[in-house]
């Protein structure tokens, strides 16, 4: 039976110099090509670049290419995306090598994924064939028989945590705002951080009995960030999150908002379900200047911060990731206990 499946999934492979080199699979073949914010593929991309540009292109291809004969591990050239050409032509010769390494791998992981994806099928489908052809009994219990429980998959349990992000929005829940308007002051790694990070925070508000509205503001959907979440989470637009490409006070009245900055002088004292917070959707490794204090001065709205000094001896710098804020802020809704609610910053960051 495995050498029928292996004789089906085989031909999308070639074997070389010992590693399996990812041919590309004719149905996904264009997913790959896309890019996620913009509506153009690979190709098109390429043709509308500058001359500069596209001689460091040529370049590209060609060491790609070269290593090829070589027998070296290298990604396949037709699953090259928009992402991956911008990255490499910002790089420098030395770490460009590494990234076709890296290239390479992923590839090479994304394509056993496939073939272990249909290997299980094609299993399943014998069974169920060979299942089929046994006479039919009245109560039968196994594989393609009758069962006692009902079968919860995956897409039930996402389905069902959706929709309580969509009762949370039909009884008004408190919203909890994320500015994504400070791109400009993130390098590319900080953005692609940042894009894991509301993954995250959308994940935990997902989970809670009482979750957040989460909005996302400042979301421009032709920038970077956006092109990075939306790698993240698969079909954003379809998910029960709302994003904004207007400021913050475009979206709520400035008398509710609230912006929560670690360089704000007034802390807050308890969770008011009248107050729209703000969390500034950046990560700030470098400079850690105080860019979320001088945002909420310039809109002239209130600024506050986190009783941090009050709880917690930090080991070194006070830096919460994201995900770890709405931890808080979902905690203190609940509860209206900072003890609790600051139980939920991670013990590496905290001295003794």
């Amino acid at each position: 039976m495995l050498r029928n499946i292996f004789a089906q999934i085989t031909p999308h492979l070639r074997r070389r110099n010992g590693f399996l080199q990812p041919q590309p699979l004719p149905l996904i073949q264009n997913h790959l090509f896309e890019s996620i914010y913009v509506n153009k593929t690979a190709e098109e991309w390429l043709k509308q670049l500058p001359e500069d540009q596209m001689k460091r292109v040529r370049l590209i291809q060609n060491e790609i290419a070269l290593k090829m004969t070589e027998m070296k591990k290298t990604p396949a050239l037709d699953r090259l995306t928009i992402a991956d050409y911008e990255e490499m032509l910002e790089m420098s010769t030395s770490r460009r090598q590494k990234y076709y390494h890296y290239l390479f791998v992923t590839q090479t992981a994304d394509t056993r994924s496939d073939m272990k994806k249909k290997i299980r099928d094609l299993i399943l489908e014998e069974k169920k064939a060979n299942i089929a052809d046994e006479t039919p009994k009245h109560i039968d219990y196994g594989l393609g028989k009758n069962t006692l429980l009902l079968k919860v998959t995956n897409k039930s349990v996402i389905t069902w945590r959706n929709r309580k992000l969509h009762r949370a929005l039909l009884l008004n829940e408190p919203p909890l705002v994320f500015d994504c308007g400070f791109q400009d002051v993130m390098s590319k790694y900080e953005i692609r951080d940042a894009a894991r990070q509301l993954k995250y925070a959308f994940s935990e508000n997902r989970l809670d009995r009482r979750p957040f509205v989460m909005h996302l503001c400042n979301m421009n959907k032709d920038s970077k960030l956006w092109h990075e979440l939306a790698k993240e989470m698969l079909n954003i637009e379809k998910l029960p999150i709302k994003v904004h490409s207007e400021d913050i006070t475009e979206v709520f009245p400035s008398k509710n908002l609230v912006y929560l900055s670690p360089d704000a002088e007034d802390v807050i004292q308890e969770f008011n379900e009248d107050n729209t917070y703000v969390v500034g959707g950046l990560v700030d490794k470098a400079t850690r200047t105080p860019v979320t204090l001088a945002k909420a001065k310039r809109l002239n709205i209130r600024s506050m911060r986190l009783p941090l000094d009050k709880h917690i001896k930090f080991h070194s710098h006070k830096t919460l990731t994201l995900d770890q804020m709405i931890l808080i802020m979902l905690e203190l809704k609940r509860s209206q206990d900072w003890k609790k609610a600051l139980q939920r910053v991670p013990k590496r960051k905290i001295f003794g």
